[in-house]
């Protein structure tokens, strides 16, 4: 009797044991690493570098520069005829000796993103050269130099003052240019030098005084009647 009551007691312990056991063989569950929160990068907005390419354009005697308007890039002219470009040198900026166009000088500028050729004479009177009226939409030369872009040099003329002009100029090529010097006195140059002084053009007083421009642009540079005050 001892002996089944033994084997009964062994056998109702049993499931406790194997429980045991179970719970020792039983593998540890693998333990599930939390996701790190990554934090995006807060971008780093680079500026951008300046590079001094060129020296300090030294300004002549009385120059004075004007930012040229409806260009992309940054584009400057003088007074003095000249025409610098900050595009390669943003500090300095850098000359532009430009190029020859029938005679005159000219320069290639970015224009709504297409390339156009400005004159430089163009660009200097738009900035330098009064204009008298809407109808005065050419710009000539005094001294007949194409290249002299000045801005002391140049003058806004009408389209019929412009075909004058050209007339003028070539009759005097051609030798049938008569003087026109006959028709004046040093009164009447006094005259025009009062009147000049008073604001009035040159072609004003080319018309009043019936002369070619030419004549009174050389009156008004001293290179006639320089005698005369």
């Amino acid at each position: 009797m001892a002996t089944k009551k033994s084997k009964n007691a062994a056998k109702a312990k049993s499931p406790a044991k194997s429980k045991t056991i179970a719970k020792a063989i039983a593998k540890p569950k693998a333990k599930v690493a939390a996701k790190a929160v990554i934090k995006p990068k807060a971008k780093v907005v680079k500026k951008a570098k300046v590079v001094e390419k060129s020296k300090p354009i030294a300004n002549l005697n009385g120059e004075v520069w004007k930012k040229v308007s409806g260009s992309d890039n940054d584009y400057r002219v003088s007074n003095k005829g000249r025409v610098k470009s900050y595009f390669f040198d943003t500090v300095n900026g850098k000359l532009i000796k430009g190029k020859n166009v029938n005679g005159y000088l000219a320069v290639d500028m970015v224009v709504k993103g297409q390339r156009k050729l400005a004159y430089i004479h163009n660009l200097v009177a738009s900035s330098f050269v009064r204009k008298p009226s809407p109808k005065h939409i050419r710009v000539a030369h005094a001294d007949w130099k194409k290249q002299n872009n000045n801005a002391e040099n140049l003058m806004c003329i009408t389209q019929k003052e412009s075909y004058a002009r050209n007339a003028e100029f070539n009759a005097k090529k051609f030798g049938a240019f008569r003087s026109v010097n006959a028709k004046l006195s040093a009164e009447k140059v006094k005259d025009m030098r009062k009147e000049m002084k008073a604001g009035k053009t040159q072609a004003s007083l080319a018309k009043k005084y019936k002369v070619s421009l030419m004549t009174i642009s050389r009156i008004a540079t001293g290179k006639s009647w320089s005698s005369v005050k």
